[in-house]
């Protein structure tokens, strides 16, 4: 049974500010030159690590703003809208 004097919650605490970038939605990496290419590179990706490589995040040759993951699942979202 709840008790009728229920303790007072706590005082909300001020969370601290995030300095913002001059380009708030600017990532780190280089681009890709289209969705094709963003496309094999998610695959073979994949297909790595299915073999047994380990993936580590910014280890790669070109710096990428998303992980392989990251591509796969959009595509999975976008196939299941189509159907």
């Amino acid at each position: 049974m709840l008790s009728p004097a229920a303790p007072a919650l706590p005082a909300a605490r001020l969370s601290q500010s995030v300095p913002l970038k001059a380009e708030p939605y600017s990532v780190e990496g280089d681009p890709f030159a289209g969705a094709e290419e963003a496309w094999f590179w998610a695959v073979q990706a994949h297909d790595a690590k299915a073999a047994g490589a380990r993936v580590v995040a910014g280890c790669g040759q070109v710096a990428r703003p998303c992980e392989p993951q990251d591509v796969l699942r959009v595509v999975d979202r976008l196939y299941g809208c189509a159907s």
